[in-house]
């Protein structure tokens, strides 16, 4: 695909020069990351050389072939914990395999006790696991499924049926980071990777990375005016701190509410405090069930994290 080209990714005869959401200082201070160019190039080509690794909800075809031409074939889904069960020998650990090193735990486990040399072929019937999140100006805003590792940008937002509306110059890439570490959030100047064509800029998204378009006439709030929510919502990405919220609120009226899967009982709030950050453990399901008292009213910059309920 064409990224600069393509000129269903917006329409560019509308188009001013949009504004920045972020001034040169308020970048400088918010903790925002500008794309480092001298590595976008390899990451680019990185994204379609990388093997997709196997995730929760993906569906898989499994043939294995015996002697004379004995054959089992068999569907699974991922489960949540990352396993599916398999005739014979019970619980396999796929999450973070390839197909092929799939293949190879299956068939080694077969040749010790069962089969005689078997042939085994793993193929994915439905990807499911790795999703990325768009919001804002864009036509089709929400979750989207990719069947690679990773995908470009402008891949994401053609496929989210471009961008409409003023949309400000800048979007924000939001990946959240590891336990002890805030999200990294990465600035992309649209409008010189869209209408001017600069694919440098075309940078590779990620498993549950978001991203967000603003309109131009949005009061845009920086990194550290905001508060972030992840993990099981309807809507995860950075919002606008306000006083009165909570965190059942915050997820509730910015988050869209929860998944079907969503731990409510072991949400997490991580702070920073004297520059380290702290979690905060809070059972939502006591507070929608009137145990109002308990829920944590929320400060800038904090982090909401929702997990998966492992059945």
């Amino acid at each position: 695909m064409n990224d600069a080209e393509d000129s269903s990714l917006s329409d560019s005869s509308n188009i001013t020069q949009p504004n920045s959401p972020l001034t040169d200082n308020e970048v400088a201070a918010s903790k925002v990351l500008l794309p480092d160019k001298s590595k976008i190039y390899n990451e680019q080509n990185n994204c379609y050389q990388m093997e997709y690794l196997l995730g929760p909800e993906d569906s898989l075809t499994i043939v294995v072939t015996g002697q004379n031409e004995y054959q089992i074939v068999k569907d699974v889904v991922i489960s949540i914990d990352g396993t599916f069960i398999f005739d014979f020998f019970g619980e396999v650990k796929a999450a973070g395999l390839s197909t092929q090193q799939l293949e190879k735990v299956i068939q080694s486990s077969l040749s010790k006790d069962f089969l005689v040399d078997p042939r085994v072929s793993v193929s994915i019937k439905d990807y499911q696991s790795h999703k990325i999140y768009i919001s804002g100006q864009v036509n089709q805003p929400g979750k989207y499924i990719i069947k690679r590792q990773c995908a470009l940008l402008s891949e994401i937002i053609l496929e989210a049926g471009g961008l409409h509306g003023n949309f400000r110059k800048d979007a924000f890439i939001i990946r959240a980071n590891n336990e002890n570490e805030n999200p990294n959030i990465e600035m992309i100047d649209l409008y010189q990777l869209l209408i001017e064509g600069d694919r440098v800029l075309n940078i590779p998204v990620y498993d549950k990375d978001i991203i967000q378009v603003f309109d131009k006439g949005e009061n845009v709030f920086g990194p550290q005016n905001s508060i972030f929510i992840f993990g099981e919502i309807e809507k995860p990405g950075m919002y606008p701190f306000s006083d009165d919220l909570t965190v059942l609120s915050a997820i509730l009226i910015n988050g869209g509410g929860f998944t079907k899967v969503a731990k409510k009982s072991k949400v997490v709030v991580k702070r920073e405090i004297n520059d380290k950050i702290e979690s905060i453990m809070i059972n939502l399901d006591d507070v929608m069930q009137g145990k109002k008292d308990i829920d944590i009213s929320l400060k800038p910059g904090d982090i909401i994290q929702v997990p998966r309920t492992f059945f």
